[in-house]
């Protein structure tokens, strides 16, 4: 075995037992509290996934064997790259969201889409303007 997959048998092992730590500490939690970190949560979940049993380049594991918690560290730099601006991605996702209960009740949640004239649109095409409700 090189040195390369030592260390990264290494940090295999040290992740998983860091995951077990946070298992555990989300074991003793109160709903409420799980539900205010379910995107911490599903962070550390990915990145326990991806991180388990690949083969990182020996100076990153190095590097990655310093930090007090792996896991946690690169599952925060995870939720920094990976949020999405919801502010500026709202309206898309509401303009599908409303295509499709001008689709019908099959394609929506909502039942009856005449009980929300608000989502009708607005524009003169019957596009969703952009303005914000």
């Amino acid at each position: 075995m090189t040195r390369e997959e030592k260390l990264n048998e290494v940090l295999e092992n040290r992740v998983d037992a860091l995951y077990k730590e946070h298992q555990a500490r989300w074991a003793a939690m109160e709903p409420t509290e799980l539900i205010g970190m379910a995107k911490k949560i599903a962070a550390i979940q990915s990145v326990y996934e991806e991180m388990g049993g690949s083969g990182y380049r020996e100076d990153i594991v190095e590097l990655l064997l310093q930090a007090d918690d792996p896991l946690e560290l690169v599952s925060n730099e995870w939720l920094a790259y990976s949020a999405p601006d919801l502010h500026t991605g709202i309206d898309n996702v509401l303009y599908e969201a409303c295509g499709k209960i001008r689709l019908g009740p099959q394609n929506a949640s909502v039942s009856d889409p005449e009980d929300f004239p608000e989502l009708s649109g607005g524009g003169s095409d019957g596009q969703m303007t952009g303005q914000r409700m």
